[in-house]
């Protein structure tokens, strides 16, 4: 197999920067490099920081009409859409998803975002308020005023590894449409897709600076964020990599911050659910990606009416599940992301068994040879969890379940909001009304009702707590790219009505 070779992408070029160090992508799958990238310097950021700012300061993007940024970025959409097999496959090829998943969600649903981020910014009111004219307009203490959004300047955006694209288009298409100018640091662990939108940029021709790429690890993230010529970072990833990124955005130029941060979200299950959905759908919210979503519900709570059978028909259900090749329609669980990740999963793992957890199905390393080359790490569902233990508390970002009993409604809501996180929550019943009444009481951004897992370009999507700082998604997660100016015109008629007379009368 070939290995690709990739370069950084600044000022509309690709360049192989000021250094010679590079890294490698590595299949999880089969411990195959797939692709090899070049190690930014903190030289390569700042040419990356200064392109964008001279994109941004002098180009004629930021003054563009939005209509026309649109209109140049969808060549980039048609691009990439004319290419979802092959980017589907470099996704799972970096990080370990399925194929299933890769083709029919995490290409397609970058697309679909950034068509929705499209209509939204081309119908969004960039002016509000009373027009500021010079001819007759209402008259009041404060005059006539408009109130203009305009773009705050350069974005750096930090993106995961779970999602390289759609979260990469979560943050480069509203920060562009939006008239900013951004430079994107994708996780070191999957970058190969993020390489690839920077071609399809090339190819569409679009304005040198518009979009810069620079790959790399911590250290290219921390040069990115420290810079005072960056004016916005948007970060999605761990809680303590966002307090970090919060230090250091405060000591450069108290730039702002978009943090999507951890998660710890509880599926509830109340004692009039359809157990056969409440099944299938907390497998869904829970083992997507294999468990490596910080929305994924790695607690589980359970109505003690219900809760053996719901408990047995779930172990069966999850002892049933494919652990196999990537590549392979088959598979529901490709490998964890990582040998560092499969290392960090199984201490939990241990630790749940030496707090006391129940371990009903241990996953362990397949004994397949077939996959003894990648980093597969099967389910484990710990029961008679209690909200107090470790694996209740921290995000171990796994295919690891924690399936707690509750007394009542109050007591699944109290252990719901019983971490330091807030991100995400479902509830599984048959009563809307029930479960509407309980969605009131949740501590986190997100609620979904016999769902999870599904997130809307349209819908402001974010935390509570410390899983994160602001809005992606919707109009909030726009205006998370703009800034707002009031426009003030006096239209008073005589000098004896100007409200200067309190302070200094004649």
């Amino acid at each position: 197999m070939d290995v690709r070779q990739y370069e950084l992408y600044i000022a509309g070029r690709f360049t192989r920067g000021t250094g010679d160090a590079t890294f490698d992508s590595i299949n999880p799958a089969t411990g195959q490099t797939v692709a090899t990238f070049v190690d930014a310097s903190e030289a390569d950021v700042a040419a990356a920081i200064s392109a964008a700012r001279k994109a941004f300061d002098s180009g004629p993007w930021a003054r563009m009409p939005v209509a026309e940024r649109a209109e140049r970025l969808n060549r980039v959409l048609h691009i990439i859409g004319s290419r979802i097999p092959e980017l589907a496959q470099m996704e799972y090829q970096d990080n370990g998803a399925t194929v299933r998943q890769a083709t029919s969600f995490m290409v397609p649903g970058a697309l679909a975002f950034a068509m929705g981020m499209t209509d939204l910014a081309t119908s969004f009111p960039f002016q509000e308020g009373i027009p500021v004219t010079t001819g007759p307009a209402p008259v009041g203490p404060y005059g006539a005023y408009t109130l203009k959004y305009e773009p705050i300047g350069v974005v750096g955006a930090i993106t995961p590894w779970n999602g390289p694209l759609i979260l990469a288009m979560w943050k480069v298409w509203p920060a562009l449409l939006a008239g900013n100018t951004v430079v994107l640091k994708p996780s070191e662990l999957a970058s190969s897709t993020a390489s690839e939108l920077a071609k399809a940029f090339a190819e569409a021709d679009m304005p040198p600076g518009v979009l810069n790429v620079v790959t790399g690890g911590g250290a290219v993230g921390a040069a990115l964020v420290k810079s005072p010529h960056v004016d916005h970072v948007s970060f999605t990833g761990g809680t303590e990599t966002g307090r970090q990124i919060a230090t250091y955005a405060a000591s450069a130029n108290l730039k702002r911050l978009t943090l999507e941060l951890g998660g710890k979200s509880p599926a509830i299950v109340l004692d009039d659910v359809d157990l056969d959905v409440a099944v299938d759908g907390v497998v869904w919210s829970t083992l997507f990606l294999s468990g490596q979503m910080c929305t994924c519900a790695s607690r589980v709570l359970v109505d003690n009416k219900i809760y053996d059978e719901f408990v047995g028909r779930l172990v069966d259900r999850i002892g049933k599940l494919v652990v196999g090749p990537t590549d392979d329609m088959s598979t529901d669980l490709g490998p964890v992301v990582s040998q560092r990740q499969r290392d960090r999963i199984e201490r939990y793992v241990q630790i749940g068994i030496s707090e006391g957890a129940v371990a009903a199905l241990e996953g362990g390393r397949p004994s397949s040879p077939e996959l003894a080359g990648g980093t597969y790490l099967e389910p484990t569902v710990f029961v008679d969890a209690t909200p107090a233990m470790t694996i209740s508390q921290e995000e171990i970002f796994g295919p690891v379940l924690a399936v707690m009993k509750t007394e009542s409604d109050d007591d699944a809501v109290r252990i719901a909001n019983d971490t330091p996180y807030g991100l995400a929550a479902s509830i599984w019943t048959s009563d809307t009304r029930r479960a509407l009444t309980l969605s009131d009481r949740l501590r986190c951004g997100t609620v979904w009702i016999n769902d999870h897992n599904i997130i809307s370009p349209s819908i402001p999507f974010g935390g509570f707590k410390m899983s994160g700082l602001g809005r992606e998604n919707g109009v909030s997660g726009f205006k998370e790219y703009l800034e707002q100016k009031a426009v003030y015109l006096d239209l008073t008629p005589s000098p004896e009505q100007h409200m200067w007379g309190l302070v200094a009368p004649r």
